[in-house]
């Protein structure tokens, strides 16, 4: 029974884990591109560069973090739900 709820907490944390990396990412490359953008509408009308968007480190860490946790703590009822049933009633009802 505590494999199969633990099987249940480890994809629910992996899926957690990867979608706020995945969003990471693509927070930083659209907040860069989109710097990239402005810096180039404003080098044509005589004005300096400058970052509008910037990602802290401690930021992106804290947010793959939480992203994490919260995988976690959606898990949990569905992992404990399942870990009530057979190993094959589990796997075959999620």
């Amino acid at each position: 029974n505590r494999d199969v709820r633990n099987m249940f907490l480890m994809e629910s944390f992996i899926m957690g884990l990867l979608g706020g990396i995945c969003g990471v990412v693509l927070g930083i490359v659209g907040g860069q591109l989109f710097n990239f953008i402005l810096n180039i509408i404003a080098h044509r009308l005589g004005g300096k560069s400058f970052q509008l968007f910037i990602t802290p480190v401690w930021f992106a860490l804290l947010t793959i973090f939480l992203s994490s946790l919260i995988g976690i703590i959606s898990g949990l009822g569905p992992s404990i739900r399942a870990s009530y049933l057979s190993p094959k009633e589990a796997f075959r009802s999620r």
